[in-house]
């Protein structure tokens, strides 16, 4: 499990094997040989690892426990919905949103991640696909899941610009957490949101329109990760 996680953190930061190895003070055939699995890390590299990434050394080195309703894991988050929503905003403002450019290689293979964190929230979104694409975002409160939210969607048209949807998406509140507004225009490019439910469940659709032609749909579905 190490050398899974070692890549997880690495692309988290947006790092290369050469300026992993560069911050810790080995050799680039290090860390790929970490991240093969061929060879596991010192004591002392363990060390700086940890400090780089900001966890611990037995998060690193240790198998993650099953989180299991029979052990009562997951009824002892209570979720405060205040916290989620201003979490959710935040983490949407200043990942896909906020026009960050992301690792392109992500965490599972050919997908796109984008991850933000205040302990001891944490949100992923993670996508795969292009112009048709289809993703999932996860919010964690002590690393067990508290809320999801999946989405499927595509471009329809070549005069779709993702800036101006990342513009639309950047208008998003924390009364709305889940995407951009009711209406955003910019000319003659629109953007429409629809929403039906709350919180712990919500279904919606967006559109990008110009000049009464649709450019872009997409679908999204989620709530809380409860009984």
């Amino acid at each position: 499990m190490f050398n899974e996680k070692l890549k997880m953190l690495r692309k988290l930061l947006h790092l290369s094997q050469d300026r992993l190895a560069e911050e810790i003070g080995v050799s680039r055939q290090a860390v790929a040989k970490w991240e093969s699995g061929d060879i596991f890390p010192d004591i002392t590299n363990l060390i700086a690892l940890s400090k780089l990434f900001d966890v611990s050394i037995d998060f690193l080195v240790k198998q993650p426990e099953i989180c299991s309703k029979k052990e009562g894991l997951q009824e002892a988050v209570e979720v405060n919905q205040t916290e989620l929503r201003q979490f959710l905003y935040k983490a949407k403002i200043k990942t896909y949103a906020s026009g960050v450019e992301q690792d392109a290689t992500g965490l599972r293979e050919c997908s796109h991640d984008y991850s933000y964190e205040e302990s001891p929230y944490h949100y992923h979104d993670s996508y795969v696909g292009n112009e048709i694409f289809s993703g999932q975002e996860i919010v964690t409160f002590d690393r067990q899941p508290i809320w999801a939210l999946s989405y499927q969607g595509r471009v329809l048209d070549t005069d779709f610009s993702s800036r101006f949807l990342k513009e639309a998406l950047f208008q998003i509140t924390p009364e709305r957490p889940f995407r951009g507004p009711v209406h955003f225009q910019k000319g003659a490019l629109v953007y429409h949101c629809q929403i039906d439910g709350d919180l712990d469940w919500v279904i919606g659709r967006e559109e990008v329109h110009f000049n009464e032609k649709k450019l872009y749909e997409l679908v999204f579905h989620g709530g809380l990760l409860k009984e």
